[in-house]
């Protein structure tokens, strides 16, 4: 059984997107393979980050009609933080039924990616965020960086929460979504994020949201 999360530098840096390439890596080497978006805020009149990752998936969403539920525990129309959609529709967001979902997956696919919300401290009620439900499942977690002036800081200080909480992370994707990107910038930034952290740079998505990567996961 494999467990991957993934998560992101910000909001918008291409958490889905990557989500939905590995989904097609996994599904070309025909693996049991599922996606998992915990919590989908702005809900409505637009397609869902999980409807995103199924285009990929050997599964049309008729044959996952089972599983959507688990797949997508929580939806809400609000496009805002977590805490805040779940709070203004009355509902409290509970660990245990996002974790009770993650077995239900466990138990029909051998490998689960999981599209993070927002950064990896996000909050998701009053008193717990994303890292809570982390340091329950202990996932291999791969870090997704928007390739912009700027996110070195946000790569490192991630990087710094998930090694403070002895979380796995098996290296970053580079996403740069800016074809017109000074390339001493665009080529120094996964250097210096390699060097301080130690992971590896393990895939880059270029602007046509195509997933390079450089060793098997």
């Amino acid at each position: 059984m494999s467990l991957y999360f993934i998560t992101g530098t910000d909001t918008n840096c291409g958490k889905t997107t990557a989500t939905a390439e590995l989904a097609r890596y996994f599904s070309n080497l025909k693996k049991s393979v599922i996606t998992q978006k915990w919590i989908q805020t702005g809900s409505i009149n637009l397609q869902d980050d999980i409807d995103k990752h199924i285009e990929n998936l050997n599964y049309s969403k008729e044959e996952l009609s089972p599983f959507l539920a688990h797949m997508c525990p929580y939806k809400f129309k609000l496009a805002s933080s977590a805490h805040l959609a779940a709070q203004k529709e009355n509902i409290k967001i509970d660990i245990d039924t996002i974790l009770n979902s993650i077995q239900t997956l466990e138990n029909h696919f051998k490998t689960i990616l999981i599209e993070g919300l927002g950064g990896i401290c996000v909050p998701i009620n009053d008193s717990q965020t994303t890292l809570d439900i982390l340091c329950k499942i202990n996932p291999k977690i791969i870090l997704i960086i928007e390739n912009k002036l700027g996110c070195i800081n946000h790569a490192l200080l991630t990087y710094s929460i998930i090694k403070a909480n002895n979380l796995n992370c098996i290296g970053f994707i580079m996403n740069t979504k800016n074809n017109n990107l000074n390339p001493i910038i665009q080529n120094d930034t996964p250097d210096i994020i390699q060097k301080q952290t130690g992971l590896k740079k393990i895939g880059d998505l270029n602007f046509n949201k195509t997933l390079k990567l450089y060793t098997e996961i």
